[in-house]
């Protein structure tokens, strides 16, 4: 049996293209906030893999040269601003990046508490400026956020719209929508489902192997 593999946030952007919050649309951007930033791009309905395989790298564009390094080598890429590590820094909290310390600034930042705000409302800004090079770049009909990136959108709307506005050229703004993960957390495990059906379902016979090639 064939082994086939994909990286995370493209698995992401084609499960929500197919059948998530990008449904529908031909062209679109999946963004994922877990321990970095990852990103999957679908151009006219197809996923956008690069000459190597590399392409959606989008925690690693750079926002600021002079920044916080990354762990890639280079400074102030996007990840160092938006990433869980640069939440908890920006909400002033010393635990290492974990589902527990990401979701207690969440919660935190919800109720109310100011660094915890403070911190969400720093990468919801950061989040803002790199969705709107996305979009000037790409043209995309729509922009899906996911893992802890949805809850910053959902917390600060206000503040990506308001560098989303700023940033990216008016009429590929008015354009585009964001819109949360309509998958949650599932859409790189089913993305990876539809990696390994899809030939299937699209072609029982063929994918059986019951049938010869002319």
């Amino acid at each position: 049996m064939d082994v086939v593999f994909g990286n995370d946030a493209n698995l992401g952007a084609l499960a929500e293209h197919l059948r998530g919050a990008a449904r529908g649309f031909h062209d679109a951007v999946y963004l994922t906030g877990k321990i970095g930033v990852g990103g999957g791009v679908i151009v006219d309905g197809k996923l956008l893999t690069g000459a190597g395989g590399f392409a959606g790298e989008v925690g690693h564009m750079l926002l600021d040269p002079s920044g916080p390094p990354c762990h890639c080598g280079s400074r102030g890429c996007v990840e160092t601003y938006v990433g869980e590590g640069a939440l908890l820094r920006l909400a002033e909290r010393t635990a290492p990046p974990s589902r527990e310390s990401v979701a207690e600034v969440l919660r935190s930042a919800r109720a109310g508490e100011p660094a915890a705000l403070r911190g969400v409302r720093a990468v919801a800004a950061s989040l803002g400026r790199t969705i709107a090079n996305l979009v000037n770049l790409l043209n995309p009909q729509v922009v899906i956020t996911g893992g802890s990136l949805a809850t910053v959108v959902e917390l600060c709307r206000a503040e990506v719209e308001r560098e989303l506005e700023v940033g990216a050229m008016s009429e590929a703004r008015r354009g585009v929508e964001l819109r949360p993960a309509g998958l949650g957390d599932d859409s790189s495990l089913l993305g990876a489902a539809e990696l390994v059906f899809g030939p299937l379902l699209a072609d029982p016979v063929a994918a059986a192997g019951l049938v010869e090639s002319a």
